[in-house]
Protein backbone atom coordinates (compact mmCIF):
# COMPACT_ATOMS: atom_id res chain seq x y z
CA UNK A 1 0.00 0.00 0.00
CA UNK A 2 3.24 2.23 0.72
CA UNK A 3 4.61 1.40 -2.55
CA UNK A 4 1.09 2.41 -4.82
CA UNK A 5 1.32 6.08 -2.28
CA UNK A 6 5.06 6.51 -3.36
CA UNK A 7 4.11 5.38 -7.36
CA UNK A 8 1.30 8.31 -7.45
CA UNK A 9 4.18 10.59 -6.78
CA UNK A 10 6.83 9.92 -8.59
CA UNK A 11 7.43 10.63 -11.97
CA UNK A 12 9.62 7.23 -12.17
CA UNK A 13 6.62 4.80 -12.92
CA UNK A 14 4.86 6.98 -15.66
CA UNK A 15 6.02 4.41 -17.70
CA UNK A 16 4.04 1.80 -16.32
CA UNK A 17 0.57 0.70 -18.24
CA UNK A 18 -2.73 2.49 -17.12
CA UNK A 19 -4.03 -0.50 -15.60
CA UNK A 20 -1.43 -0.71 -12.99
CA UNK A 21 -1.32 3.08 -12.16
CA UNK A 22 0.47 4.51 -15.02
CA UNK A 23 -0.56 7.26 -17.22
CA UNK A 24 -3.51 7.29 -19.67
CA UNK A 25 -2.27 6.47 -23.68
CA UNK A 26 -3.70 9.70 -24.61
CA UNK A 27 -1.73 11.75 -22.21
CA UNK A 28 1.07 14.55 -23.77
CA UNK A 29 4.57 13.76 -23.71
CA UNK A 30 7.07 15.04 -21.14
CA UNK A 31 9.25 17.76 -22.58
CA UNK A 32 13.10 16.31 -23.08
CA UNK A 33 14.03 19.86 -22.03
CA UNK A 34 11.82 20.88 -18.73
CA UNK A 35 12.03 24.89 -18.76
CA UNK A 36 14.46 26.30 -15.82
CA UNK A 37 12.35 28.64 -14.00
CA UNK A 38 8.89 29.84 -15.39
CA UNK A 39 8.88 32.96 -17.48
CA UNK A 40 7.42 35.51 -14.85
CA UNK A 41 8.91 38.59 -15.60
CA UNK A 42 7.91 38.84 -19.54
CA UNK A 43 5.28 41.96 -19.44
CA UNK A 44 2.19 42.34 -22.08
CA UNK A 45 3.17 45.20 -24.38
CA UNK A 46 2.09 48.44 -23.92
CA UNK A 47 -1.13 49.23 -25.03
CA UNK A 48 -1.80 50.91 -28.32
CA UNK A 49 -4.19 54.11 -27.37
CA UNK A 50 -4.65 55.12 -23.51
CA UNK A 51 -7.11 54.08 -21.69
CA UNK A 52 -8.75 57.52 -21.35
CA UNK A 53 -7.76 60.75 -22.97
CA UNK A 54 -6.76 63.67 -20.68
CA UNK A 55 -10.19 65.18 -21.21
CA UNK A 56 -11.79 62.22 -20.13
CA UNK A 57 -9.71 61.78 -16.91
CA UNK A 58 -10.13 65.44 -15.79
CA UNK A 59 -14.32 64.99 -15.79
CA UNK A 60 -14.01 61.18 -14.20
CA UNK A 61 -12.50 63.46 -11.69
CA UNK A 62 -14.10 66.33 -11.23
CA UNK A 63 -17.53 63.91 -11.10
CA UNK A 64 -15.83 62.24 -8.15
CA UNK A 65 -14.62 65.05 -6.39
CA UNK A 66 -18.83 66.30 -6.69
CA UNK A 67 -19.52 63.34 -5.43
CA UNK A 68 -17.34 63.07 -2.60
CA UNK A 69 -18.52 66.56 -1.46
CA UNK A 70 -21.88 65.83 -1.73
CA UNK A 71 -21.76 62.73 0.48
CA UNK A 72 -19.85 64.56 3.43
CA UNK A 73 -22.32 67.42 3.31
CA UNK A 74 -24.60 64.73 3.56
CA UNK A 75 -23.29 62.81 6.31
CA UNK A 76 -22.28 66.44 7.85
CA UNK A 77 -26.39 66.73 7.79
CA UNK A 78 -26.92 63.77 9.00
CA UNK A 79 -24.73 63.63 11.97
CA UNK A 80 -26.22 67.07 12.84
CA UNK A 81 -29.46 65.61 13.19
CA UNK A 82 -28.39 62.35 15.18
CA UNK A 83 -26.71 65.36 17.31
CA UNK A 84 -29.93 67.53 17.80
CA UNK A 85 -32.45 64.42 18.14
CA UNK A 86 -30.45 63.43 20.68
CA UNK A 87 -30.10 66.70 22.46
CA UNK A 88 -34.15 66.52 22.59
CA UNK A 89 -34.11 69.78 19.42
CA UNK A 90 -36.05 69.30 16.33
CA UNK A 91 -34.12 71.70 14.12
CA UNK A 92 -33.03 68.94 11.88
CA UNK A 93 -34.24 68.71 8.12
CA UNK A 94 -36.69 66.31 8.03
CA UNK A 95 -38.31 64.77 4.25
CA UNK A 96 -41.26 65.77 3.59
CA UNK A 97 -44.64 63.56 4.31
CA UNK A 98 -46.06 61.98 1.00
CA UNK A 99 -49.90 62.80 0.70
CA UNK A 100 -52.28 60.90 1.73
CA UNK A 101 -53.97 58.63 -0.31
CA UNK A 102 -57.49 58.92 -1.60
CA UNK A 103 -59.41 55.84 0.10
CA UNK A 104 -61.99 54.13 -2.07
CA UNK A 105 -65.64 54.68 -1.15
CA UNK A 106 -66.70 51.21 -1.29
CA UNK A 107 -63.61 49.85 0.01
CA UNK A 108 -64.02 47.13 3.46
CA UNK A 109 -62.27 48.07 6.50
CA UNK A 110 -59.21 46.42 7.57
CA UNK A 111 -59.92 43.28 9.74
CA UNK A 112 -57.94 44.09 12.98
CA UNK A 113 -57.10 40.63 13.79
CA UNK A 114 -55.14 40.29 10.61
CA UNK A 115 -51.67 39.15 10.87
CA UNK A 116 -51.21 38.28 14.37
CA UNK A 117 -51.89 35.09 14.31
CA UNK A 118 -48.45 32.87 14.78
CA UNK A 119 -46.91 31.89 11.35
CA UNK A 120 -45.79 27.64 11.40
Amino acid sequence: MLLGLLAGCSSAFDVLPRSVGGLPTEAPARSANPADFPEVHNMPPDRRAPVMTETEQKQAESDLIALRDKQQRTSAAMAKQDQDSAAGTTTAVTPPKPAAKPTKKNAKPADPSAGTGRNP
